[in-house]
């Protein structure tokens, strides 16, 4: 039996479509043209997804539908997509509740802005903020799409200090905040947030 932890070249003389994704998610891998290559031959093949859980059934559908929107391969991703809604997104949890919704929007969402579709994709977010204000995905998704928008740019930065008040160890976040000061030259301001990044993660080189 073939796992994570079996070489990646092995997996990929052996054919094994299935442990080439396992192994590329466990490793956290950035190799979307080979999980796209192997996902497709997966999609294809009628018994694959009989073999394993739902669980691991949507984190594979997840993982080829991310690849393709990162190779836009907008048609691959939309088919996923479907898959996913068809025949994964009506299982339950415990509770009564739908495990893949949050799951579904949030592949729905990217697609949606893979084809400037940003209206909607805003309302995702919007809802998945309502529903869950602590949402951080849905907050930086939210920001990302308001700071390419012309005139939106203010309202982009609010979000973000929002965002950092509750979520103050997030480098990345004080970083895109310095940045953002420094294009309206508040060099003050973009300081504070350069400070914030060295005393969240004075060990980091970058």
């Amino acid at each position: 039996m073939t796992g994570p932890e079996t070489p990646l070249p092995t997996l990929i003389k052996k054919g094994d479509h299935l442990s080439i994704l396992r192994h590329i998610r466990a490793h956290k891998l950035c190799n979307s043209s080979l999980v796209i290559q192997h996902g497709q031959l997966l999609l294809n093949s009628k018994s694959w997804s009989n073999s394993i859980s739902s669980n691991e059934l949507l984190a594979a559908l997840e993982q080829i539908c991310i690849a393709a929107l990162e190779e836009h391969n907008l048609d691959l991703a939309k088919q996923v997509l479907k898959r996913i809604r068809d025949d994964v997104a009506g299982s339950t949890a415990k509770n009564g509740e739908t495990t893949t919704s949050v799951r579904y929007c949030k592949l729905l969402a990217l697609c949606l802005e893979s084809e400037e579709q940003y209206d909607h994709a805003m309302k995702i977010y919007n809802d998945m903020l309502k529903e869950n204000p602590s949402n951080s995905y849905a907050a930086k998704r939210k920001y990302c799409l308001l700071k390419t928008q012309i005139g939106q740019e203010k309202e982009a930065r609010d979000l973000l200090n929002s965002y950092l008040e509750v979520n103050g160890m997030d480098v990345g976040a004080w970083v895109e905040m310095a940045k953002s000061c420094l294009n309206i030259c508040d060099y003050k301001g973009a300081a504070y947030c350069y400070e914030e990044v060295v005393l969240t993660s004075p060990l980091d080189a970058n």
